[in-house]
């Protein structure tokens, strides 16, 4: 899903009642897990969210790609999963790529 949309929902106030998901709940991190295996495939990949049928509305046509570059950007913890079936070349290819994208996740 859409990291920023998701944050945003703990400061969202209902304008009946005055109440938002923040009095009741915090969010202190926001995980991605990343796919070791596929990570660079889906990056790459022209397929748009509507090829996918992911998209958030019937005008959204951005790429899968730029959704999990936000995803990336955006976490502050990123899961690496996979990892057994990939080889050390990979992982290490991976993992710099993760650096560049989010430094401090």
């Amino acid at each position: 899903s859409e990291p920023l949309p998701v944050a945003e929902t703990f400061t969202f106030r209902d304008e009946a009642s005055g109440a938002s998901l923040g009095d009741v709940a915090a969010l202190h991190n926001l995980v991605t897990v990343v796919d070791a295996a596929s990570v660079f495939e889906q990056l790459v990949a022209a397929d748009s969210l509507l090829d996918r049928g992911w998209q958030a509305g019937a005008g959204d046509v951005r790429a899968v790609a730029s959704l999990m570059l936000d995803q990336l950007e955006f976490a502050d913890v990123l899961v690496v999963n996979k990892t057994d079936v990939v080889d050390a070349a990979q992982l290490s290819a991976v993992e710099r790529l993760l650096r560049k994208v989010n430094p401090t996740a």
